[in-house]
């Protein structure tokens, strides 16, 4: 079982890619240093926070106007659920005019508080918070992580050729 102390040692990796679905542009954020440890035994609960954009561009997307304080709720949001249920912070996807971040955690309990006391500072936002169990971590692997065209369009603009 993976505790507190060893997480420390899990090298991040964060990288973005864009897709699409059905013509509507998606934007991801993900930790890709963290697909070497999936599924972690003891964060087996799923906590997806969804914010509204107050100034979602055309297409759905961020605008620059709104992302600083966008960026200081993903610091809150990642630091809290951290201390208080062990969260790690999987990723985030940004379209169709909202921003989820997605948190795997020890427990399920009293996570709608956790995260309104984050939340609270930030009235100007709808948060909507759901939970689900994901064991296996399905959705990181299947949602989050980028397919193997996504993947390589990464490594090309890191100037890396290593494989899937």
């Amino acid at each position: 079982m993976m505790g507190r102390r060893q997480l420390q040692v899990i090298a991040s990796d964060w990288d973005f890619f864009a897709r699409e679905e059905n013509l509507v542009p998606r934007f991801y954020m993900v930790d890709l240093g963290l697909k070497n440890y999936a599924p972690i035994p003891d964060r087996g609960f799923l906590v997806q926070v969804e914010i509204i954009l107050q100034e979602a561009d055309q297409n759905g997307l961020t605008r620059p106007s709104e992302a600083e304080v966008l960026f200081v709720l993903e610091d809150y949001l990642s630091r809290h659920l951290a201390e208080t249920v062990n969260g790690i912070y999987a990723g985030r996807i940004t379209g169709k005019g909202k921003r989820s971040f997605y948190f795997y955690c020890q427990t399920s309990v009293d996570i709608h508080n956790i995260i309104a006391e984050v939340t609270c500072d930030f009235e100007e936002y709808q948060a909507v918070t759901s939970v689900r169990k994901d064991a296996g971590w399905q959705f990181y692997q299947q949602e989050l992580y980028p397919n193997p065209g996504e993947y390589y369009v990464i490594l090309q603009r890191r100037g890396e050729e290593r494989g899937y």
